[in-house]
């Protein structure tokens, strides 16, 4: 929550949960995988009154606690429940292919909110891109004709 700028609708990017080893518990550590991965993430209006209103406020100033583990495994153990072929990992997956689909944003912008690099946007989503490549070039036919 300390890392949400309520007034911008940014959440920064810039640490990450982790279990910190048996007896430490869990925590933040100051170094996250790569370069890209610090960041800020633009979170919906709705979503961020979600949290402003959710009364909660933990001591540690997490939305949830233990929140990287027990949210993905809780979330996982959900959607197997009602029959959604999805998991925690995948709604990320969701995020960025939806994106793409959109044709509103380029590869580099996409790139830099999932903390990624071009390269490995292009090859993860590349069935996603060629979609829309061979979409384009029916558009060119129509126009040019």
């Amino acid at each position: 929550v300390n890392d949400i700028d309520f007034t911008t609708g940014l959440w920064k990017i810039h640490h990450q949960f982790q279990y910190l080893g048996k007896g430490k518990g869990y925590g933040t550590t100051p170094v996250l995988k790569t370069e890209n991965s610090y960041r800020s993430v633009p979170i919906p209006p709705s979503v961020i009154k979600a949290i402003s209103e959710y009364p909660f406020r933990t001591i540690d100033g997490f939305v949830f606690r233990k929140a990287a583990y027990h949210l993905s495994v809780r979330t996982n153990r959900e959607f197997k429940k009602i029959g959604v072929p999805i998991t925690y990992h995948g709604l990320r997956h969701t995020y960025i292919t939806n994106l793409i689909r959109s044709k509103k944003f380029d590869i580099q912008s996409i790139a830099k909110l999932a903390g990624d690099t071009i390269e490995t946007i292009i090859e993860t989503y590349s069935h996603y891109l060629k979609e829309m490549e061979d979409e384009n070039i029916e558009k060119i036919k129509e126009l040019f004709g």
